[in-house]
């Protein structure tokens, strides 16, 4: 099952002129976080981006009902996408009872 991320974005004008450049870096992170566990069905991306600061925040849901946060902060936005995911790839592989921690 093909899944879709939802994204809201907050961004000043210099993150909207590359912002092409940023959408297919989120869609190569999901992809990848879909490969390494295909039961996911749902994730949500929350990004802020003005000046030098960036805030990410990842929400991912799986068909086990387990809910994934993940949040990453940098002076750059593509950094903080890809730790936030690098976070919930690690929070993943994780058994339940110790995600989020």
């Amino acid at each position: 099952m093909k899944t879709t991320i939802n994204c809201t974005k907050h961004l000043d004008s210099e993150h909207t002129s590359v912002w092409e450049t940023t959408r297919e870096l989120i869609e190569r992170k999901h992809e990848h976080l879909r490969h390494l566990h295909p039961d996911l069905n749902k994730a949500e991306l929350h990004l802020r981006a003005f000046s030098r600061q960036s805030e990410v925040h990842l929400l991912v849901h799986d068909s086990r009902h387990r809910l994934i946060e993940a949040h990453a902060s940098a002076s750059n936005l593509d950094k903080s996408i890809s730790l936030a995911f690098k976070r919930a790839e690690v929070q993943l592989a994780k058994p339940k009872h110790l995600q989020n921690r």
